[in-house]
């Protein structure tokens, strides 16, 4: 379940919908999971409601409808969640470096690995919908350059005052629903496949998305994926 940000409050609110939403969303899961025999069940909450004024509220209505508690992350316990998840993945275990990106709606996480220890973990808010919201004046319509110029710029100084360190020598990890598409939209062009054996995307393919995406109406570009 993901609650996007809006044009409302600051800070934002989650929407009476979205709350009923999210906890359908928890009981399925949770139900879902019963046959497993799960010992211990936690649930997490990440940028958006980290960020919303009424977290206390969302909080208290799954607490009261499926009796269990929620753990509302801080930037940096996320961004140490994934890596925690990408520390378990056998197809990781014997790579000396790994710089890792995780894009989310409201965050990017960024966590490098050095002989399967942490030496970074930051979390900057530099989501996907929030830096839509922030810097696309009209998402229905094209992307004008000025708008992704100013967009690439705020990228850049928060990157750079986070201390984002990105190592050279490092194979990049890019997690998060973003890759997700990306993969999708290459396997409907006969660019690898989106469930096969190699899960590389080269920096040539996302440019190559990148400038056939902006200049598209949004109808056009969501039904690419």
């Amino acid at each position: 379940m993901e609650e996007k940000w809006g044009h409302g409050p600051i800070p934002p609110l989650i929407s009476q919908q979205t709350i009923e939403a999210g906890i359908s969303s928890i009981v399925s899961l949770l139900e879902g999971m019963e046959r497993f025999q799960p010992e211990r069940i936690q649930l997490v909450a990440t940028s958006a409601v980290r960020d919303a004024a009424n977290q206390e509220l969302f909080a208290k209505a799954i607490l009261q409808r499926t009796g269990q508690s929620l753990q509302i992350l801080s930037g940096h316990d996320e961004a140490l969640g994934i890596a925690a998840g990408l520390q378990s993945d056998p197809a990781f275990r014997h790579e000396s470096e790994l710089s890792v990106f995780d894009i989310g709606g409201g965050s990017l996480e960024h966590i490098n690995f050095q002989s399967g220890k942490i030496t970074q973990a930051i979390s900057t808010e530099l989501g996907a919908v929030r830096m839509t919201q922030r810097f696309i004046q009209n998402p229905q319509n094209p992307i004008i350059e000025e708008e992704m110029h100013a967009l690439h710029k705020h990228t850049l100084e928060v990157l750079r005052e986070a201390g984002v360190q990105p190592r050279i020598t490092a194979k990049a990890v890019g997690t998060g629903g973003g890759f997700t598409i990306t993969r999708r939209i290459l396997a409907m062009r006969g660019v690898g496949k989106a469930s096969g054996d190699s899960p590389i995307i080269s920096v040539e393919n996302l440019r190559g998305i990148f400038e056939n995406l902006y200049p598209m109406l949004w109808n056009e570009r969501s039904n690419l994926s």
